[in-house]
C-alpha cells in the first residue's frame, strides 16, 4: 500500500442463505429522545426489507441501540428472517450481547438480558460489530427518522 492511500471499510454481504440486518440509532440528549432504523439485505445486497421508530423517554445512545437490536430481532424472527446476522456499530451493545451469560443487573439490563434470551431461543441470530463508515444506509435513516 502506498503512502497517503486511504483505505475505506465498505458493506459486505453475508454468505449465501443468511440475511443481514444493519442497525443503528441516534439520541438526542436534550429532549430525551431518539429514532432506529434497520435495513435488511442478502447476500446478493439486495434490498429485503427496513423499518425504525422514533422514541421518547430514553435515557442514552445505548439505550438506543440497544432497543434497535431488540427491534431487528423481532421482525427478523416474525418474518422469517433467519439465519441471520445483526451488524451494530456500537461496540458496548455488541460487548454485552456477545458476553452475555447471566442476568445484567443495569439500568437496561432487562432488555439485554430478553435480547440475550431471543438469540438464544432462535439458535440462527448472530451479532456483530461493524465500523460505522459500513453501517451507512441505517445510520442516515436513523438520524432521518428523528
Amino acid at each position: 500500500m502506498g503512502k497517503g492511500r486511504i483505505v475505506r471499510a465498505s458493506w459486505k454481504p453475508p454468505p449465501h442463505g443468511i440475511a443481514k440486518i444493519n442497525v443503528d440509532g441516534s439520541f438526542i440528549s436534550e429532549t430525551h429522545s431518539g429514532s432506529t432504523s434497520f435495513v435488511i439485505r442478502d447476500n446478493s445486497s439486495s434490498f429485503l426489507a427496513c423499518g425504525g421508530q422514533a422514541y421518547k423517554g430514553v435515557v442514552s445512545a445505548e439505550h438506543v441501540e440497544v432497543l434497535v437490536c431488540r427491534q431487528a430481532i423481532v421482525f427478523a424472527i416474525a418474518n422469517n428472517f433467519q439465519p441471520v446476522i445483526i451488524e451494530t456499530d456500537a461496540q458496548v451493545v455488541y460487548l454485552q450481547l456477545i458476553n452475555h451469560h447471566q442476568a445484567n443487573p443495569f439500568v437496561l439490563g432487562r432488555l439485554y438480558d430478553d435480547i440475550g434470551s431471543m438469540i438464544q431461543d432462535s439458535g440462527s441470530v448472530r451479532i456483530m460489530h461493524t465500523k460505522r463508515s459500513t453501517n451507512r444506509v441505517a445510520h442516515l435513516m436513523a438520524c432521518r427518522t428523528l
